[in-house]
């Protein structure tokens, strides 16, 4: 409850956003921990989670790809979508997807999730991910390819990184001190 009386009066940093809310963007190469950490954080910061990948699939912004078995998104018709989204809000956002690190939109600040090399291949596992897909997520993690794009798409936008293998109560906790932060205005954390 005290995390939500500091960022209700938190001012976005664009004026093409409803300047009551915040949107907060959850990045981060797949099997991370995005969605789990998005769930957690939405009723802390009585925020709704918009998943990239179903929003994308429902706005039609893309294409089902047969030789890949995968949808194929249209990155500049997604940025167009999600801002129209985002302008519209009525209430807090949590962007939760790997794709939005690629695009810019006007979110209050980013969070990159990250997990031990060994911790994300067994998730993938788990998910039944091919093998190619396995080795290129691994290989984007192992590159830091999120936080070079967040770096280049979101320089001015204030990142925390966590690692999600953490006990979540601990990783929960980080975030809203980040968050409460934020709200106050601090300086880029790491």
């Amino acid at each position: 409850q005290v995390y939500q009386l500091a960022f209700s009066t938190f001012v976005m940093p664009t004026k093409h956003v409803a300047k009551r809310y915040i949107t907060l963007l959850l990045t981060g190469v797949p099997g991370t921990g995005k969605t789990t950490l998005a769930r957690e954080l939405a009723p802390a910061l009585n925020a709704r989670v918009l998943v990239e990948k179903i929003f994308a699939s429902k706005k039609g912004v893309g294409k089902w790809n047969d030789q890949t078995k995968e949808f194929d998104v249209d990155l500049p018709a997604l940025r167009k979508e999600l801002l129209a989204r985002i302008c519209s809000a009525k209430h807090n956002l949590i962007i939760d997807g790997h794709l939005s690190c690629d695009i810019r939109l006007p979110v209050s600040g980013v969070i990159v999730t990250h997990c031990p090399y060994s911790t994300l291949e067994r998730r993938l596992r788990s998910r039944n991910y091919s093998e190619v897909k396995i080795q290129e997520n691994l290989f984007c993690e192992e590159t830091h390819y999120a936080d070079d794009a967040v770096k280049k798409n979101y320089p001015h936008t204030r990142t925390l990184h966590v690692m999600t293998h953490r006990p979540k109560k601990g990783v929960k906790r980080s975030v809203m001190l980040w968050m409460n932060l934020l709200g106050k205005g601090s300086r880029k954390t790491k």
